[in-house]
């Protein structure tokens, strides 16, 4: 074998490229190394190859995924999801990071054998943005998720018990000014939405439902008007809901 451009005979191989020795010119690149050709029943000499339990590449190139084991590529696709939906439910960065240890700690710990990796990554998400104090309810979770609401809810309680997790209860107050925001309504709805929630906060309502329906009476009150249908979009409560909890606000005596 010659050099096309000098006729050189003599060539090296560095990092799987074959270059001239007399002018320099790369004649080949992405050239597998001799030392990751292995004859039949010899050790492998290569780190990576070793690592990745290889004793004959049969010719083949080595990919970054061949060294990772079914637990590693299970886990990075799913920190794929755990980004993408922080993404889409606008979450601080941190939450996405909590998260992902938190499915780590369960995945350690073989308590997603069995049951589905992508509920415990939506549950890790619920459980961190709780502990962020950037709340979700798992409603707001499961729209932008495959994952029904009651199996999310079940593997986030699997997560707290096997971490040993105390997470604080989502508040309505902690919704309404979310709600708020999509609804488009002023300030003093939105104050006066808190004091109502706050007067109601023992009535036994959840807490999007209080955040909903506190809303709804704070927008009749100030005079704004926004259609049910609106309400149940982004918020996630039905609109027979919302006129039946209305009611139960408006006849308590702290509103007459």
């Amino acid at each position: 074998m010659r050099c096309s451009e000098c006729a050189e005979k003599r060539f090296r191989e560095s990092q799987g490229e074959l270059v001239c020795l007399g002018c320099g010119l790369v004649l080949e690149d992405n050239r597998i190394e001799q030392s990751t050709l292995l004859s039949e029943g010899s050790h492998a000499s290569h780190p990576a190859l070793a690592q990745a339990g290889t004793f004959n590449t049969n010719g083949r190139h080595l990919t970054e995924s061949w060294l990772l084991t079914t637990k590693q590529k299970n886990f990075r696709a799913t920190c794929s999801e755990i980004d993408l939906l922080v993404s889409r439910i606008k979450a601080p960065k941190t939450v996405a990071a909590e998260a992902k240890r938190m499915f780590l700690e369960v995945t350690n710990k073989e308590i997603t054998i069995g049951r589905s990796n992508q509920a415990f990554a939506y549950a890790a998400v619920y459980i961190a943005c709780i502990d962020a104090g950037t709340p979700q309810t798992a409603l707001e979770i499961t729209a932008h998720t495959e994952i029904p609401k009651a199996e999310l809810l079940k593997a986030a309680k699997h997560i707290q018990r096997a971490l040993k997790i105390r997470t604080g209860t989502i508040e309505a107050i902690d919704l309404i000014p979310r709600f708020a925001t999509r609804l488009r309504l002023p300030s003093n709805t939105v104050t006066l939405a808190i004091q109502y929630a706050g007067m109601n906060a023992s009535n036994g309502l959840k807490p999007s439902t209080l955040a909903a329906t506190s809303l709804y009476v704070a927008m009749q009150t100030t005079g704004e008007y926004r259609a049910q249908r609106l309400f149940t979009r982004y918020t996630g409560v039905v609109e027979v809901t919302i006129r039946r909890r209305s009611k139960q606000l408006r006849t308590n005596s702290q509103f007459r």
